[in-house]
């Protein structure tokens, strides 16, 4: 019963997708593109979450330092929102052909867009791992100085010490160990046993990368979306053009000199 229960949605799409009918007629062909368009649509909101989730979690581990590179999120904002908005004027009633050639070449644009994203997700850790350590050690050389107190909150909430270690803290203005660092409540921060040994950067940026490669996977598996959709928006342009070439002459057209 339970296998049956997590087939169920399944099921249903199949069902949806036999009602929509054969691909070749030209109103199942219109069929398909709508239901393409909800799917694309779709694609823009988990896009636009995703970019909000990951600048979430920078904020929430306290990598939203100044100078810390945030690009990366607000371009999946900015994707997602483009491809509902995209979707949305795709939308509106408009039977021209041109029109249609015209958003199959968007449809390819946004397919580029989306790689382009993925791959680039790949190279961001570099670039995030040497502009964060940097920022982790200003931190902790100006931690008197710190009225939040932000290292306090990254050592509390990912168990760590330092940038690469509690020796962070002893070559640091103030040659002392924050009770941050403590394994428990109320330790002695001179006793080695009784804290963390694990340097802040490495637990950090392996949360980090995990998301980021997650992310990738996600982007570039998401780019056949509007590929598929823009072989989907062409073939039928086609189609149509076709058809209308195909349109047999009528006598008065003939006679009009209006057929050729």
């Amino acid at each position: 019963r339970d296998k049956v229960l997590l087939l169920a949605p399944l099921i249903e799409g199949m069902q949806y997708c036999i009602q929509l009918g054969p691909f070749p007629t030209i109103a199942n062909r219109a069929n398909w593109i709508v239901f393409f368009n909800m799917v694309f649509a779709v694609s823009g909101g988990a896009f636009m979450l995703m970019g909000l989730w990951l600048f979430a979690s920078f904020t929430r581990t306290g990598m939203a330092i100044p100078g810390f590179p945030l690009r990366i999120p607000w371009v999946l904002v900015i994707l997602g929102v483009s491809i509902i908005v995209t979707v949305l004027l795709a939308s509106l009633p408009a039977g021209e052909l041109l029109y249609k050639f015209f958003y199959s070449s968007v449809l390819f644009v946004y397919a580029v867009l989306e790689l382009f994203t993925g791959g680039y997700l790949t190279q961001y850790y570099d670039t995030i791992r040497s502009t964060f350590k940097k920022n982790l050690v200003d931190h902790i050389e100006n931690y008197a100085h710190d009225d939040e107190k932000l290292m306090d909150s990254i050592q509390f909430q990912f168990q760590c010490c330092g940038a690469d270690g509690p020796e962070d803290w002893m070559n640091s203005p103030s040659k002392q160990i924050p009770p941050s660092c403590c394994k428990i409540h109320f330790c002695d921060p001179t006793d080695p046993s009784e804290i963390h040994d694990v340097g802040c950067e490495f637990m950090i940026m392996y949360c980090l990368n995990l998301q980021l490669t997650v992310l990738a996977i996600v982007t570039i598996l998401s780019a056949l979306v509007p590929l598929f959709g823009g072989f989907l928006v062409l073939f039928n342009a086609y189609k149509k053009a076709t058809q209308y070439m195909e349109i047999p002459c009528t006598s008065s057209q003939i006679k009009l000199g209006g057929c050729n």
